[in-house]
């Protein structure tokens, strides 16, 4: 009963956030489906112009780092969520900045996972240069990590217990 009224305690305080991770995740997974059903691996649509649509499976991070150790990514994401779950749990009434970063940065995390966990790699389809294709989770990811880097300073000071800098 307790941890019921925390949860929803939780949803109220942070229910923009909690809606960005569901509209992100269901865009991300909804648009790598569609690739899927659309083009094979290497296949892009259109031919012609600098925006593609390009099939490509990813076994690495971010530049296809780590390629290969899937198994090491699906653990580094899944313990990266639950700490970045724990240090959000508790925070009290968010203001909106850090709640659509949190959003955005757990859906991304999340998308990715959930194909490394499907697939044995990442779907990535947004081809705008020759060595980038890239997807929807990476989008978020990226946007809840500009939007967190205000907090940076506010994080160091929790962490050290000093004084904490000039905020950015």
């Amino acid at each position: 009963m307790f941890e019921m009224r925390r949860s929803s305690a939780f949803v109220l305080r942070h229910r923009l956030g909690i809606l960005v991770i569901v509209v992100a995740l269901a865009v991300d997974q909804v648009s790598k489906l569609a690739m899927v059903r659309s083009l094979e691996i290497g296949e892009s649509w259109p031919t012609q112009g600098i925006w593609h649509f390009t099939r490509a499976s990813n076994t690495g991070g971010a530049l296809d780092l780590f390629s290969g150790h899937t198994v090491l990514l699906l653990t580094v994401s899944i313990v990266g969520l639950g700490l970045l779950f724990a240090l959000y749990w508790n925070r009290p009434k968010t203001e909106i900045r850090p709640q659509l970063a949190f959003g955005f940065l757990l859906a991304g995390a999340a998308g990715n996972m959930i194909d490394r966990f499907v697939f044995g790699h990442v779907i990535d389809f947004i081809d705008v240069v020759p060595w980038l294709v890239f997807n929807v989770a990476d989008v978020s990811i990226l946007i809840g990590i500009l939007g967190f880097i205000h907090d940076i300073p506010e994080l160091v000071h929790r962490l050290t217990g000093g004084s904490a800098p000039t905020p950015l």
